[in-house]
C-alpha cells in the first residue's frame, strides 16, 4: 500500500469520527418517563334517615276523643315523621316515598278492603326541613322530590328533609265495609292479635338530569 493509499485512508477515517460526534451531539437529551393512576376523589354519599342508615318509620295514632289513646279504628288517622339527614352529601338527590310492594296485601290480610286504607306523604315546609339546596317534585316515582346542591354545585348539602306520612282507616260507612271494620274490631285491643303493620318506602337515589 503506498503512502497516498494510507492517508487517505486516515482522512476517511477521521472524518467517520467526526460525523459520528457531530450526530450523537443531535441526538442527545434529558428524557424522562413518567407513570402513575389518573386519579378523582368520589363525590361523598351520606344519607341517613332517622339518625340511621336503616331504620323503621313508627306511626303514632293522632289523638281522637272518641277512640282509645294509640289505637286506630275507623276515622283515625296515624301520622309518623321520616326525617332524611343528607349533610355533607356531594351530589344532588331524588327522594321517592310510596307504599310498599305489600301495602295492600297487608290490608287485605287484615280482613279489609284496600281501599279503607289512604296513604298520604308530603314535604315538611318547616321543622324537619332545614336542607340548603333547593327542592322541587311531590315525592312520586313519577315526580320525586328533587334537592339540588346549593349554589349550583358550589358546596355539598347541608341539613334534613323532613317528610310527613299518614295513614288513616277511612270510615266508608257501607254494610259490607261496616261488617269487615267490626271483624278486625273484635280482634283488636290490648290483648289483641291485628296490628296495622304496614310497609313504606323511602328512596334516596343520586339525581341525574334527564338527556
Amino acid at each position: 500500500m503506498n503512502k497516498n493509499t494510507i492517508k487517505l485512508g486516515m482522512v476517511v477515517l477521521m472524518l467517520i469520527v467526526v460525523a459520528s460526534y457531530f450526530i450523537s451531539g443531535t441526538y442527545a437529551r434529558y428524557a424522562s418517563d413518567f407513570s402513575g393512576n389518573a386519579s378523582v376523589t368520589v363525590a361523598k354519599w351520606a344519607v341517613k334517615l332517622n339518625e340511621s342508615e336503616e331504620d323503621d318509620i313508627t306511626f303514632t295514632v293522632e289523638e281522637n276523643e272518641n277512640v282509645v289513646a294509640d289505637r286506630i279504628a275507623p276515622s283515625v288517622k296515624a301520622t309518623a315523621n321520616a326525617i332524611l339527614d343528607l349533610n355533607e352529601t356531594e351530589v344532588a338527590v331524588d327522594v321517592i316515598v310510596e307504599k310498599g310492594a305489600e301495602f295492600d296485601s297487608k290490608i287485605s290480610d287484615l280482613g279489609l278492603d284496600p281501599t279503607q286504607v289512604e296513604f298520604k306523604m308530603e314535604k315538611e315546609t318547616g321543622g324537619n326541613t332545614t336542607v340548603t339546596g333547593e327542592i322541587s317534585g311531590q315525592g312520586t316515582t313519577k315526580e320525586p322530590f328533587v334537592v339540588k346542591l346549593p349554589e349550583g354545585g358550589a358546596s355539598a348539602l347541608d341539613g334534613t328533609l323532613g317528610i310527613k306520612l299518614s295513614i288513616e282507616w277511612k270510615n266508608l260507612d257501607t254494610d259490607e265495609m261496616n261488617v269487615k271494620d267490626t271483624d278486625l274490631g273484635k280482634l283488636g285491643g290490648a290483648e289483641g292479635s291485628k296490628k296495622f303493620e304496614l310497609p313504606v318506602t323511602v328512596k334516596v337515589q343520586q339525581h341525574i338530569d334527564a338527556e
